[in-house]
């Protein structure tokens, strides 16, 4: 058996499955992996839920199942059993991602991140219409809760998978990892990306890959 079968097994002993007594809610900016967690928390046994539009939609986070939200505003608290995960990553992937397809739900999508700034077409390239700027400052810090933040980049690292099922206790299964279809280096918009979300930018380089945030006293 091999170092990386033994580890797995250790994992699998050490951390038994959660989910009858714990609810999971995928949190973040949108375009970074929140549906690839969430439909991996899916094929583990978590039941599905509707999308959340804000936390106030949901009185009671039901024990097994998985929550979906992109709203800017964390809440106040949460029951000690539920579990939150908050993504997030490089804005100018995420503008050029979110700019597929805009005029088809891209208004939902704003609508979803607590954005009224929504314009038709390629207006993401000059403006951070989404607001990931201030969704970025809102949750990348101490919360009324404890919760676990992942920079998209860094999911399939074995560090970052580590905390994952050490936060969730559990041994989760990604899919195969796939690269993104375009990216900002070449793309034709690369200099108007660049200027729109170069603040955003900067904090999210600076950002830790993964990290644990303890609940603010």
């Amino acid at each position: 058996m091999n170092g990386n079968m033994k580890t797995q097994e250790s994992l699998k002993t050490k951390f038994k499955p959660r989910v009858d007594d714990t609810a999971v809610i995928v949190a973040g900016m949108g375009r970074c992996g929140t549906t690839l967690l969430h439909d991996a928390l899916v094929d583990y046994g978590f039941k599905e839920t509707a999308f959340l539009n804000t936390f106030g939609e949901c009185f009671i986070y039901r024990y097994g199942k998985v929550y979906k939200i992109h709203y800017y505003l964390p809440p106040d608290k949460f029951h000690y059993n539920v579990k939150l995960i908050y993504m997030f990553g490089n804005p100018y992937d995420i503008a050029i991602s979110a700019t597929k397809n805009i005029n088809d739900w891209g208004k939902l999508h704003h609508a979803h991140l607590g954005s009224d700034l929504f314009v038709e077409n390629k207006e993401l390239y000059y403006k951070d219409t989404l607001q990931l700027n201030r969704h970025f400052d809102m949750w990348y810090r101490q919360q009324g809760f404890s919760f676990l933040s992942i920079k998209y980049e860094t999911l399939y690292e074995y560090k970052t998978r580590q905390m994952l099922n050490q936060y969730l206790g559990i041994v989760l299964k990604l899919p195969p990892y796939r690269k993104r279809e375009s990216s900002w280096e070449n793309h034709p918009h690369r200099q108007d990306i660049i200027s729109t979300y170069r603040e955003l930018h900067a904090k999210i380089e600076c950002a830790e890959n993964v990290k644990i945030w303890e609940k603010k006293v």
